[in-house]
């Protein structure tokens, strides 16, 4: 849980911040997992927040990166709901 702490109280950064914890484990962990998931409703100080996911049907250290915790597949392919398609602010150049 130090490594996790330290993620979301110390590390600088300018925006807020989901940290991903996908993890998989052949048997429970009750006590592991209730700490993890107490981390989850609470926002921490600069908008920072945690989502836990258990990769049940991972195989391998990569399958651990592709679960989809987001029920919205097109923000995997556009992650700006709102792109300017002119990236340039002077209408006028």
């Amino acid at each position: 849980m130090g490594t996790i702490a330290h993620i979301l109280k110390r590390i600088d950064y300018p925006a807020p911040v989901t940290l991903f914890i996908v993890y998989n484990t052949p048997s429970d962990l009750p006590a592991i997992e209730a700490d993890l998931a107490a981390l989850e409703p609470i926002q921490f100080e600069g908008g920072r927040r945690v989502c836990v996911l258990r990769a049940s049907d991972s195989r391998s250290k990569a399958d651990h990166l592709n679960p989809n915790p987001n029920p919205n597949p097109n923000l995997d392919s556009n992650p700006d709901p709102n792109p300017n398609p002119n990236p340039n602010p002077n209408p006028n150049p």
